[in-house]
């Protein structure tokens, strides 16, 4: 009966993430050996990206938190960093900037239900939802060509800093 249970429980809550992650075309793309290579090879220049746009608590005493980047972090990061050029030149581009960048923390955070929502990325849900934007605002047919080139404008806005 036990080892039922937790097959019935595995199968139940397993079995539908395990579905979507291998139709994500996104996550299929970041998992080959490339773009795995990519993001290792050049992480201390992501790193530098995500430091710079991580930002402090506000209250007193509290000292800037270099492990999250919120969600204006990251919309900061890929304005700056060339990344979001064609949708800042839209009408309503700070709007769309925001939608896009929101939309790709959710994403990177599995989509999570409403109430479990962060408004904070973590350093690899940074890289994940900077190939996420990246797939949505490229021009390419390729997803992992669009992925690297996202990767690419951070580590040129990384020489910068």
């Amino acid at each position: 009966d036990t080892v039922d249970a937790i097959e019935d429980a595995l199968l139940e809550k397993i079995q539908p993430g395990w579905e979507a992650y291998q139709q994500d075309a996104i996550l299929q793309a970041m998992s080959e050996k490339s773009t795995q290579a990519m993001i290792q090879d050049n992480r201390t220049h992501l790193k530098r990206v995500f430091e710079q746009h991580s930002r402090p608590e506000d209250g007193p005493g509290q000292t800037a938190n270099r492990d999250v980047m919120l969600l204006e972090g990251l919309k900061d990061a890929c304005e700056e960093s060339g990344l979001l050029a064609e949708v800042l030149a839209e009408e309503r581009a700070d709007e769309k900037a925001r939608k896009i960048c929101l939309n790709a923390v959710l994403s990177a955070q599995n989509d999570p239900e409403e109430v479990r929502e962060l408004s904070e990325v973590a350093f690899m849900e940074f890289v994940h939802a900077v190939a996420r934007i990246a797939v949505e605002v490229l021009e390419s047919k390729d997803v992992q060509q669009k992925i690297r080139i996202g990767i690419d404008y951070m580590l040129e806005y990384s020489l910068s800093l």
